[in-house]
C-alpha cells in the first residue's frame, strides 16, 4: 500500500492505494470564519497540525499500516522552482516522520500533479493519448498544462492561465458578497442552476490567457444595482467556463490536440460542465468525488513511482 498525504490551504486528507486503486480516502475541511474570503497560512498550518494525527488514527483503525510500502506527499502548490506555501509543510513533517520510521521511500510531489492524477485516473480508459491538455482550476489556480504521460506518472508544461484573479478567487469574493459562507463554490453552483438566464460578465482574453478581475468588477456593479443573485452566480460560473474554453481554442491552434482532462475544486460546478464544449476536442471531468482537495491523486503518484 502506498500513503498519500495532502494538506491544502482547505483541506487536511489523506489516502491510501494499493495497485493503482484507492481503499482509503479520509479528509477534513479547515474552519474559516463565516464572512471572511479564507485563511492566513498560519492558521491553515496549526489546523493541518491538528487534524493529521487524529485522521491517521482513523485510518490506522480501519487499515492494516502494516502494509505501507512508501508515503507519498504533496509539498508545493504546483511543480516547479519558487512554488511555496507555508501549509504544506505540515503534511511534509508527517510524511517524513512515518516513512523514517518504517524504514520506506518517501516521494515528494505537488498538489496540482495530485489533482491531474486524479483526474487521468477517474477518467479512465477514455484517456488513452500519452499527450494532452490537462487544465486545473481551483481557488489557488487557473492553469492549462501541456502534458506527456510518462511510465511514471507524466510531465507538465505550463501553455496558460489567468493572469491575475482564480478562477475560485472570482466564484469566492461574489459568493461571500452574496452572503454564502467561504468556500462558496457548491452553494453558488446550486443557485446558479435556478437561474432561467446568466448575467452577462466581461470575458477578457490575452493571447490564450486571460482575465477574470473585470468579471468581479462588473459582478460586484450589478449586485449593487439590485441584479438577480442566480443569474449573477449563472453569469460567473459560465465566465470561468467560457474563458477556459477560449484559451484552449487558442491552445488548439498552436498544436492540436484531441483530449482535455479538467480538475480542481471549482471544476466540480455542474453549471460550468454543461456550459463547456468543443468539436474539436473531447473535453473530461474529473468525478466530482475527486475534483475537490483531497490526497487520492497524491497516493497515485506515489505508487507509480515506486
Amino acid at each position: 500500500m502506498i500513503l498519500g498525504i495532502d494538506t491544502s490551504c482547505y483541506t487536511t486528507s489523506v489516502s491510501l492505494c494499493s495497485k493503482g486503486k484507492i481503499i482509503a480516502d479520509l479528509r477534513r475541511p479547515l474552519r474559516v470564519k463565516e464572512g471572511t474570503r479564507g485563511l492566513r497560512q498560519s492558521d491553515g498550518v496549526f489546523m493541518h497540525i491538528k487534524a493529521l494525527p487524529e485522521l491517521m488514527e482513523q485510518l490506522a483503525q480501519e487499515n492494516d499500516m502494516s502494509e505501507v510500502r512508501a508515503v507519498a506527499v504533496s509539498c508545493a502548490p504546483c511543480p516547479g522552482e519558487g512554488s511555496y506555501m507555508p501549509v504544506f509543510m505540515a503534511g511534509l513533517a508527517v510524511a517524513k516522520s512515518v516513512a523514517a520510521a518504517k524504514g520506506v521511500p518517501l516521494y515528494k510531489t505537488s498538489h496540482q500533479e495530485g489533482h491531474i492524477m486524479a483526474a487521468l485516473e477517474t477518467c479512465g480508459e477514455q484517456v488513452t493519448d500519452n499527450e494532452l491538455v490537462a487544465v486545473h482550476i481551483s481557488g489557488g489556480t487557473t492553469d492549462l498544462l501541456r502534458t506527456k504521460r510518462t511510465n511514471s506518472g507524466f510531465e507538465l508544461s505550463l501553455a496558460a492561465s489567468s493572469l491575475d484573479l482564480h478562477a475560485g478567487q472570482l466564484v469566492d469574493r461574489v459568493g461571500v458578497a452574496m452572503g454564502m459562507r467561504f468556500p462558496c463554490g457548491a452553494e453558488l453552483d446550486s443557485l446558479a442552476l435556478t437561474a432561467e438566464k446568466a448575467e452577462k460578465l466581461p470575458v477578457t482574453m490575452k493571447g490564450c490567457d486571460f482575465h477574470l478581475s473585470g468579471a468581479e468588477t462588473k459582478a460586484v456593479q450589478l449586485m449593487k444595482k439590485g441584479a438577480d443573485k442566480a443569474a449573477l452566480a449563472k453569469g460567473v460560473l459560465e465566465t470561468v467556463a467560457f474563458s477556459v474554453n477560449l484559451s484552449l481554442d487558442a491552445l488548439y491552434e498552436q498544436t492540436a490536440f484531441s483530449r482535455v482532462i479538467i480538475g480542481g475544486g471549482v471544476s466540480a460546478s455542474k453549471v460550468i460542465r454543461n456550459t463547456m464544449k468543443s468539436d474539436k476536442y473531447k473535453i473530461l471531468f474529473a468525478d466530482p468525488k475527486y475534483s475537490s482537495d483531497n490526497a487520492c491523486g497524491v497516493a497515485l503518484i506515489g505508487d507509480k513511482l515506486r
